[in-house]
């Protein structure tokens, strides 16, 4: 799936070197990632743990790697970092 201008124009700045549109980039979707790990989150885990704990993980973890995402944008910005976000989602299952 091509990415829109959006997300082009901030990945952009941030392969340029700013890291500040990364909370834009990431903010374009975290809606989609809060439901996309509602719908994968095992219902006894939801009662101990907040969606939106989990999601500030996965921006720190996708902050840190940013770099290495555009050395190799083999797919769309969104699926990686879905899979982040799914990386994040069984580390939280395993504690």
């Amino acid at each position: 799936m091509p990415e829109n201008s959006d997300t082009m124009n901030l990945l952009s700045q941030i392969s340029a070197g700013d890291q500040r549109p990364f909370a834009d980039l990431f903010s374009l979707y975290r809606d989609r990632l809060k439901q996309m790990l509602a719908h994968r989150m095992d219902h006894r885990l939801q009662k101990r743990v907040d969606l939106s704990d989990i999601l500030q993980d996965v921006y720190i973890d996708a902050l840190k790697r940013v770099q290495h995402y555009l050395a190799k944008p083999d797919y769309s910005f969104y699926v990686w970092l879905r899979q982040v976000a799914m990386q994040r989602l069984i580390e939280v299952h395993r504690q």
